[in-house]
């Protein structure tokens, strides 16, 4: 069960995103993810983690 039933939207999944999402997702937090690099979309997506496809995709998935 989430905390919360609108997915949080975050940006950027390098070192301190990857790392604020784990903690969000590990509290029950819906965590949406969205990167301009592959290699981080990928390596977000392999530990199980929720992906958006674009920006737009993100946002309209989040209460902004």
């Amino acid at each position: 069960m989430s905390v919360s039933d609108t997915p949080i939207g975050l940006v950027g999944l390098g070192l301190v995103g990857t790392a604020l999402g784990t903690r969000l997702a590990a509290a029950g937090f819906d965590v949406l993810g969205h990167d301009r690099q592959a290699d981080a979309c990928t390596a977000w997506h392999r530990a199980g983690r929720r992906l958006a496809r674009s920006l737009d995709d993100l946002a309209g998935n989040c209460r902004t």
